[in-house]
């Protein structure tokens, strides 16, 4: 899985996913968002805040100890049901709660208004399927993500290689949330 931020759109980026998807196309986890500002902080120079244009953050191991499921909302997804529905299928996944968190990508666009005054629906929707698992987000101004529903210790190598490699269009969506749901087993 590879959680992915960067401000604007930027080739260098866009070239490190176009390289993740040709590597890895079936076997890859892609999340993040475009974003107005990346901060960091360094603790060991005690320095404020500093400013990066990109920043990601890759979690691998072994199938068997990491399970990671992965759905898309596209923009023509904007009914309470029609959220509740899609959530449905990260519901297989076999997850130890306390060692799963989620990740919540949306564009900024997806709150209230979207959703004819209704607040916080996605999340809300994620909490009432999950309500033991912690889950992080932000809004941003693009979003990166695709669904991945194999589950990793039931698919065989020929339904992964038989899964359609995913194209640099299909990961970078606008009025979308993207959800993955990341577990742990020991």
């Amino acid at each position: 899985c590879v959680i992915f931020f960067f401000t604007g759109r930027q080739s260098h980026s866009v070239d490190c996913i176009k390289k993740l998807l040709e590597y890895y196309s079936t076997d890859v986890v892609i999340i993040g968002g475009v974003v107005d500002k990346i901060r960091y902080h360094d603790r060991e120079n005690q320095q404020k805040s500093l400013v990066y244009n990109t920043c990601g953050l890759a979690l691998t191991g072994d199938r068997k100890h990491l399970n990671i499921k992965q759905i898309l909302l596209r923009s023509h997804l904007g009914t309470r049901e029609a959220v509740k529905e899609k959530l449905k299928q990260l519901k297989s996944i076999e997850n130890n709660e306390c060692l799963s968190f989620g990740i919540q990508v949306s564009c900024v666009a997806r709150g209230e208004e979207f959703y004819n005054g209704e607040k916080n629906v996605e999340c809300s929707e994620f909490r009432s399927l999950f309500p033991k698992i912690p889950l992080i987000g932000i809004f941003g101004n693009g979003e990166i993500g695709h669904d991945y529903l194999l589950n990793d210790t039931e698919a065989s190598e020929k339904e992964r290689t038989s899964t359609n490699k995913i194209a640099i269009d299909d990961v970078f969506h606008a009025y979308s949330t993207i959800f993955s749901l990341i577990s742990l087993r020991m």
